[in-house]
Order: structure tokens, then C-alpha cells, then sequence
């Protein structure tokens, strides 16, 4: 390689900083940009028309690279997926076939083809219907001494906070134990085809089991607790309050209508169901049901008011307390069935279904219009490998007509532990409520979309875990300032992997069709 003004493309060492101008490595470098574009332009084929580079691009980016050693070329490599093989465990086959024809014969063949093209599926999906509880790895432990004393009030009010939270947890496992087991049983050995577990589940959602789980889970936490003093109610309470964030928000969801389902499904199943004790071994009615699957929604509410009155009893909180205190109340102000007026203007999700650009800078004016039909499907927080800032988390919201990139740009987010950005907008965009302190949300903006039919997801292992690659397939890549065509992220929510992301996609490909189609299922 000619590294001196004797080559063609010695323009761009002339761009090289006065520090780098006597480094062989540099030049080699600046030579090699300047050479390599050269060619691509002169050579390239069917890719759009390309940026003119010139000796000053080049010796900028010679400038800019930074040296690695060899370990750390190799991680990064495996960061990008760039040397081992990648995966998606789903994808959609489009099958057109005409019966227009009216012969008999090609009617026969259509139909011989669906037959093998799978199980024909009623619904296409409906991920608040899955039974998806949040791993908890944390457990209370009570102190070794008991070094504060609570006056007769404070423990009063403690005595309060855990009947009130044993009234609800109870209430809900008894209507497992002794109505919603028995039923699934009934309808799992059942050889009835017209009731199924998945009908089901849309009338009674496992939404139940979740919210359950996580309260039995706690009432064992406070009754720990609860037999020392307030600073360790309060703490149990903090431990575990975070884990019913995205419990209830998908239960509230699930419960949309459910008082019209429940009476209809009792309308039509009360002598076989209801009035059945085998089933119905507690005899519930259909307002019994009801008060404890919608009445759970009402247990935050009641929790933060009984907290709010210890707390202002404590005459002297310490600073641990008090952080744990506001954990509490953080996370039942964000679930949104605070009684505080919000301005209408603060919600992110209007009735009419259009989403406020203030969510976020830099919206696409293409995604102000068409939220009539638009669904949102999934919203996940990965990390941005190849970042180009200190910002490197990315929410990926999944419609089902466009994928759109949002960067957290907010330093105090990534400083603070806290509820998760994708728990609070699935909230806010599912169950239309508000923003929790819209002026202190993370700011956020968007760094890229596109269309969902040009999204090709794949996963593989790296470093450090499970990632993504996110791949444009149009021919100008995704629609951003910088474009590009492929972004690499690493799954670090637990209980979420990239199969289950690839399947959103691909369900997304599917909910964008305009036209009507029969549903199959390899």
C-alpha cells in the first residue's frame, strides 16, 4: 500500500490530525477509506445513488477510529452478531389461491391445500390473555432485633393495612380454590368443542392467577413484618410494590367489559356451571365474582391511603424509611387510579386514539394520522449496542403497521432505578391513562421507524446474553436522520427473550393486512 504523496488518495492523510500524520497505521487507514469508497461508488451496482466522499470524509474517519485490542474486536463482534449463526423461530407464508374458476377439480385442490396448510386459528393472539408472571427473586427478611417500638395508633393502623391486604388476597384465592380451578378442569377434560380453555380465558383471564400470586406473596412479606414495627411494614411493602405494577396493568386490561362477558357466559352456563356445586363450590353469584375480580383493582388505592395515614403518624422517619416510603407511593401514583384531576392535555393516549407527539421529539409526521386502525402490540426496553452517545436504552414500540425507535434521553433514568419505561406507556397506551408526573417522565426521541413489512427480526447469543438484530429490508433502510439498515440490541428484562419479540413482529405483519383472509397455524 502507497502511503506517500506518490498515491492517488493521498488527500486523505493530508486530513489527518498533526498528530496522527507520521502513524503508518493512520495513513493506512485514511488511504484505505478513501480507496474503499472510491471503489464502491464506481462499483455499486443496483444500491441507490450514493454520497460523493472525498479525502477530507475520509482522513475525518481515519481521525475519529479508535484503537481496541484484540479481546475486545472479538466481543464486539459477537456484540453484532457478525460471526455466529442467527435464528427466528417465526415467520409469515401468504398462500392466494382462486376458487373463482368454478371447476370442481381446482375447488378440490384449494381445498386439499388448506388442509395442509395447518389448524385454522379463530383469533390471532391477544399477549393480555397469556399467563405471563413477572420471576421474583427477592425475599423479605426480617431483622435480627426488634430496636423501635411503635406507639398503640401506629400499630393500629399496621393491623389495618394488613386485614385490608388479607381481605383482597383471600377473596382472590378462594375464587381460584373453589370456582375458576374446578371450571378450567371441567373445560380441559371436556370433549366439547365449542368451549375451550382459550374462550375461557377471555371471560376469566389468568390475569387472576398473576395479581393473586404477587399478593399472596406480599401478605406473607407484611405478616413477617407487621410482627416488629413500622420501618419493616414499610420496607416489605417497597420490596415487593414494584411487582404489581405490570400484574395490574394487565389485569386492568383483561377486565374491559368483563361485567357484559360474565353475564352472558352466566346467562347461558347457570345450570351447568354456576348452579353446579362441583364447580361452584362456594355457590358465587355473578355480583360475588364480579366484586372480586374488578373489586381488585381497588386494592392500590386503599393501600396508598392506609400508608399515607402511618406515615403521617411516624413522628421520627428515618431516611431509609422515607425512600422506601416513596417507592410505594411512586408506583400506585404511576398505575394511574389516583383520584388527583390531570390535565387532559397530559395524556399520551386521547379516546379517539391519536398519541401526542409530546411523548417524544422528532415524531414522524407519518405516525400523527391512522390511529383508528392502528394497534399497539408490544413495547419493550433493550439495550442499544451500537450507540452513539451515553443514551443507550431504547424503547421499541411494535404497532401493527410501524416499528418506532424512542432513545431515553433523560440522565436521571439511567442514575435512578425505577418502574420501567416500556411497563408505563403498555399502561398508558393500553388502559388509556395518563402519564404518572408527566413533567418528570424521561424524555424521550425518536430515533428511527418503519414499516412493519420491512422488519426481518433475528436472535442470537453474545457476550453477555441474548440480542437482536433488527434488519430494514427496503431500499433505503430505516427512516431517520442518520439512515441506516440493521440495529443491535441485548435483552436485559428478564422473562422476555427475542423469540418472543420475533413472534410479535410476525403476528404485526399479520394484524396489517387490509384485506380479509383465513388464519392457519403450523
Amino acid at each position: 500500500m502507497i502511503l506517500d504523496s506518490s498515491s492517488r488518495f493521498y488527500t486523505s492523510v493530508e486530513n489527518l490530525h498533526d498528530k496522527y500524520q507520521s502513524s503508518m497505521t493512520r495513513r493506512a487507514l485514511a488511504v484505505t477509506n478513501l480507496k474503499n469508497c472510491n471503489r464502491l461508488i464506481n462499483h455499486g451496482g443496483e444500491l441507490p445513488e450514493l454520497p460523493l466522499w472525498d479525502g477530507i470524509n475520509a482522513g475525518q474517519l481515519a481521525n475519529s477510529m479508535t484503537k481496541l485490542t484484540t479481546p475486545e474486536i472479538g466481543n464486539k463482534l459477537l456484540e453484532l452478531g457478525l460471526v455466529q449463526p442467527h435464528a427466528l423461530n417465526s415467520f409469515v407464508v401468504d398462500v392466494v389461491y382462486d376458487n373463482s374458476s368454478g371447476s370442481k377439480n381446482i375447488i378440490e385442490d384449494n381445498n386439499k391445500l388448506v388442509n395442509l396448510l395447518g389448524i385454522q386459528s379463530q383469533h390471532l393472539f391477544d399477549p393480555l390473555l397469556e399467563y405471563s408472571p413477572e420471576s421474583i427473586n427477592i425475599t423479605y427478611s426480617p431483622p435480627m432485633d426488634n430496636t423501635v417500638q411503635d406507639s398503640e395508633l401506629v400499630s393500629a393502623i399496621i393491623n389495618e393495612l394488613l386485614t385490608v391486604q388479607e381481605n383482597y388476597t383471600l377473596g382472590l384465592v378462594e375464587l381460584l380454590q373453589n370456582f375458576l380451578i374446578p371450571l378450567r378442569i371441567t373445560v380441559l377434560n371436556s370433549k366439547n368443542p365449542t368451549t375451550t380453555i382459550t374462550k375461557l380465558n377471555t371471560i376469566f383471564p389468568p390475569t387472576i392467577d398473576e395479581i393473586t400470586r404477587i399478593n399472596c406473596i406480599l401478605h406473607a412479606a407484611l405478616q413477617n413484618a407487621s410482627q416488629y414495627n413500622h420501618q419493616e411494614v414499610i420496607k416489605a411493602m417497597a420490596m415487593f410494590m414494584p411487582y404489581f405494577y405490570k400484574a395490574y396493568i394487565r389485569h386492568e386490561a383483561n377486565v374491559n367489559g368483563f361485567n357484559k362477558n360474565l353475564h352472558a357466559f352466566a346467562q347461558k352456563n347457570r345450570s351447568n356451571i354456576l348452579d353446579n356445586l362441583n364447580i361452584n363450590k362456594s355457590a358465587y353469584s355473578t355480583r360475588e365474582i364480579e366484586s372480586v375480580v374488578i373489586g381488585a383493582l381497588l386494592e392500590l388505592p386503599k393501600l396508598k391511603l392506609i400508608i399515607q395515614r402511618l406515615k403521617s403518624e411516624i413522628k421520627d422517619c428515618s431516611e431509609e424509611t422515607e425512600q422506601y416510603y416513596n417507592t410505594i407511593v411512586k408506583v400506585i401514583d404511576a398505575f394511574g387510579t389516583d383520584a388527583i384531576t390531570i390535565d387532559i392535555s397530559k395524556r399520551i393516549f386521547t379516546p379517539t386514539g391519536k398519541i401526542l407527539t409530546e411523548l417524544a421529539t422528532n415524531w414522524p409526521k407519518e405516525l400523527q394520522y391512522g390511529w383508528l386502525t392502528r394497534k399497539v402490540v408490544g413495547i419493550y426496553e433493550l439495550k442499544n449496542i451500537k450507540s452513539d452517545s451515553k443514551y443507550d436504552r431504547d424503547v421499541i414500540i411494535i404497532f401493527s403497521d410501524n416499528v418506532l425507535i424512542l432513545n431515553i434521553v433523560d440522565d436521571d433514568y439511567y442514575t435512578n432505578d425505577g418502574l420501567s419505561v416500556s411497563d408505563i406507556l403498555m399502561h398508558s397506551l393500553i388502559n388509556q391513562k395518563p402519564l404518572p408526573k408527566y413533567d418528570t417522565f424521561p424524555k424521550m426521541e425518536v430515533t428511527a421507524w418503519s414499516k412493519i413489512t420491512d422488519i426481518i427480526v433475528t436472535t442470537y447469543q453474545g457476550t453477555n446474553g441474548e440480542y437482536i438484530r433488527i434488519l430494514n429490508t427496503s431500499l433505503n433502510g430505516f427512516q431517520t436522520t442518520n439512515s441506516n439498515y440493521s440495529r443491535n440490541y441485548q435483552i436485559k428484562t428478564p422473562n422476555i427473550t427475542g423469540d418472543d419479540i420475533i413472534q410479535l413482529i410476525t403476528k404485526s405483519k399479520i394484524l396489517s393486512k387490509s384485506q380479509p383472509f383465513h388464519l392457519f397455524k403450523s
